[in-house]
């Protein structure tokens, strides 16, 4: 059987990035996490419009993908993660991720700080930096 192929955005604006704060219900414990909007890739879809189409989906804004930053292999799917950059929209949670949310399976948008990301739970913060540089060149 082949991995779930997912594409996520880093998207910065000013000094904080638009992260999806999570906590989920798993075995009786609560985990409490970060993630970057994104999510799966559709049938014929390609991995920039898969990102474009999860941030707008997720958190209601429109962004346009810069550059891809890695891919990284997990145990249960293989995630590619872009640098973006947002156009239009005010930041909201919106998708199945809003109608989904409740006290056991909660979701919430956020704009971290990003001299808070070192405090919080999130995989590949280093590429925060990443898209940083990339922001500074344009």
């Amino acid at each position: 059987m082949s991995k779930r192929i997912c594409c996520r955005g880093i998207i910065l604006e000013e000094d904080k990035v638009d992260l999806m704060y999570r906590e989920k219900k798993v075995n009786g414990k609560i985990l409490k996490y970060y993630t970057y909007p994104g999510g799966g890739l559709e049938e014929n879809e390609t991995l920039e419009n898969c990102v474009k189409r999860e941030v707008k989906e997720e958190f209601d804004i429109d962004v346009e993908v810069l550059q891809l930053l890695k891919t990284v292999e997990y145990k249960e799917n293989i995630t590619h993660y872009f640098a973006c950059k947002k156009i239009k929209g005010t930041l909201t949670l919106s998708g199945e991720e809003k109608q989904r949310s409740n006290k056991e399976n909660y979701y919430e948008v956020r704009k971290v700080p990003l001299t808070e990301i070192n405090s919080i739970d999130l995989y590949e913060k280093e590429l925060i930096e990443e898209t940083k540089k990339i922001l500074n060149k344009e």
